[in-house]
């Protein structure tokens, strides 16, 4: 409880003696609620149409020679798998429609379906069928039906399914094969439009291929500058030696050397794609030696052609000749290397070209392997499930056989006339208890001391008759009005009649006339020593007087028992809760 611009905000507390109380009062709504409890048991047993269920218990007869992991899975706790695909069997739509159109019903096949409900037996491999029915013989007979389509219905199954599986499964499997072929077609014609095999590994040989020819052409890079380097100090050399008439003719390379050159050169790429022990690079290097020495052939001739024409006019001389011949040499090599620089570039710019188409040649290529990876796993997923149905029909199958047929029940599952009537009646117990609380909540009658904490928040007294008001039962209230701070913090309390009835004047008259008499014994001891008046205190009749309300510094509120109280009253009295300091049930009934 606090105080806010002058108004109370309370928090509602219940006691629980309250509880009992408001149970004790209100005992006709919680018989009401046992009684319509009652009757309403007795209504669902009587009345609600009856269910029976009847059973019946097939077992899951696997193969011996079959491999399962049942002992295991349900030492796990997951369940025997035979015995949990013949559930799915059993409540398949398939084995109840064939119950329902054989038995005639014609309600939908969702309600239909409830009926029927299957429980593995634990550690075990037989099942439980349940179907229910509005009599007994009707569910015992709707539970063997259930049986019969179900054992039918599987001996269809095994006996028809491998064959049309296989059958199935072939035709899956010629349709994959066609699709496989297909996607095969289409890489193909894709490897030929780009002149490809084996992307790939022509990529990695391609990159290997490039990093030879890049040293390669840095190699006879080299060896055409050392041989220019070699050329100019030859025709240095030449012009040291003595002139000739023709010492300025510019020798001219024969065609013939030219083109082994450009052989040689061509000899040397190809030869570089091999490894150096395999027989192609042997026969390469023999077909290059034979270049070379073609070659050799052709210089020879040519300078030998040179020379003779030379001795005709004037003595040759040796050292002139040999110089002549080592250029002549050194340029024909010259022009053999630019030609393999010229052709290495060539082929450098034709794998760059085909590096640039890269990307998109292998993001082509890579969903076409995606494409033809999926359908060889599909094929060899159906290939596997068409050699387990084959090796499936050679050994051989699950076979439920019934292990106890269902029998008429002897008494209903629904309802039970024990354990309905009780829970009815405990249903009707609690809705009692509940409006028993929900009227005493609303009720405002000040009845116990726990009505007035309640409803007021103020503590009571004491609860007493008019006659029961002696002197020593006066004393005790006075002095619980001192332990209230009468006397100390207050000295005059105003004695409020809630309703103006002979019991409560008289109680407000005994407590008037005792703290009245207890004050002139007071007034008549001057000797006394008091301190700031403390220990006075005086009980005065609610009044007209103006004098009396302006004196009063607290009120004492004084009921009859079972006054009821409007909201209006109820928070008047609330927001002057600090001022009161209790209240004072009188009992009338015996008044």
């Amino acid at each position: 409880m606090r105080q806010e611009g002058g108004w109370i905000e309370r928090e509602t507390t219940v006691a629980l003696p309250w509880l009992w109380h408001a149970l004790r009062v209100q005992w006709r709504w919680i018989a009401g609620g046992l009684l319509l409890g009652i009757l309403l048991g007795l209504a669902i047993v009587v009345f609600a149409p009856r269910r029976y269920d009847a059973s019946a218990q097939v077992l899951i007869d696997a193969p011996a020679t079959m491999p399962s992991l049942g002992g295991l899975t349900m030492i796990l706790g997951g369940g025997n798998p035979d015995v949990e695909t013949q559930r799915q069997v059993l409540e398949s739509r398939s084995v109840l429609e064939r119950v329902q159109k054989r038995i005639g019903y014609t309600e939908p096949y969702r309600d239909f379906s409830r009926r029927f409900h299957t429980q593995a037996i634990r550690n075990s491999t037989v099942i439980e069928l349940t179907a229910s029915d509005e009599t007994a013989t009707k569910a015992a007979r709707l539970t063997n039906t259930w049986v019969e389509e179900y054992l039918r219905f599987v001996r269809e199954l095994y006996d028809q399914n491998p064959s049309s599986l296989m059958a199935k499964l072939s035709r899956e499997i010629d349709a994959q094969e066609k699709r496989l072929a297909e996607i095969d077609q289409r890489l193909v014609r894709f490897l030929q439009q780009k002149q490809l095999v084996a992307p790939d590994q022509e990529l990695a040989k391609g990159m290997e291929k490039y990093a030879d020819l890049v040293a390669q052409m840095r190699e006879q890079r080299g060896k055409e500058l050392a041989l220019t380097r070699q050329i100019a100090e030859l025709r240095a050399q030449l012009r040291q030696q003595p002139a000739f008439a023709d010492l300025s003719r510019t020798i001219a390379i024969p065609p013939e050397v030219q083109e082994l050159n450009k052989k040689i050169a061509e000899l040397q790429i190809e030869r570089s794609e091999y490894q150096p022990d395999s027989p192609e690079a042997r026969a390469l290097d023999i077909q290059i030696a034979q270049a070379q020495r073609e070659r050799a052939r052709f210089l020879e001739q040519a300078v030998a052609g040179e020379f003779r024409l030379l001795s005709r006019q004037e003595a040759i001389n040796p050292i002139y000749q040999q110089l002549m011949q080592a250029l002549l040499m050194a340029e024909a090599e010259r022009e053999a290397t630019r030609a393999t620089v010229r052709y290495l570039e060539g082929q450098q710019a034709q794998l760059e070209a085909q590096f640039r188409k890269v990307p998109a040649l292998m993001a082509e290529y890579g969903a076409l392997r995606r494409e033809q990876e999926v359908a060889q796993t599909l094929w060899a997923e159906k290939i596997k499930a068409y050699e387990q149905a084959r090796a499936q029909q050679l050994i051989g199958r699950v076979s439920p056989v019934l292990l106890s047929p269902a029998f008429p029940p002897d008494f209903p599952a629904f309802p039970r006339p024990v354990l309905t009537t009780a829970l009815a009646t405990m249903l009707g117990l609690m809705m009692g208890v509940l409006l028993a609380f929900v009227r005493a909540w609303g009720d405002r009658r000040l009845r116990t001391r726990w009505d007035v904490e309640r409803l007021l928040g103020v503590p009571v007294l004491t609860e007493t008759e008019p006659q029961e008001l002696d002197g020593q039962r006066l004393q005790l209230l006075l002095w619980s009005l001192r332990a209230a701070g009468g006397g100390e913090q207050w000295h005059t309390v105003l004695a409020l009649r809630l309703a103006a009835t002979p019991a409560t004047e008289q109680v407000v008259r005994a407590l008037s006339a005792l703290t009245s008499a207890t004050a002139a014994v007071n007034s008549t001891e001057p000797a006394l020593p008091t301190t700031g008046g403390n220990g006075l205190m005086q009980v005065r009749e609610a009044s007209a007087s103006p004098r009396d309300l302006c004196e009063a510094q607290r009120l004492l509120l004084i009921a009859p028992q079972n006054i009821e109280l409007d909201d209006q009253m109820i928070q008047m009295l609330r927001n002057l809760q600090p001022q009161i300091v209790g209240m004072i049930l009188v009992q009338e009934g015996q008044a």
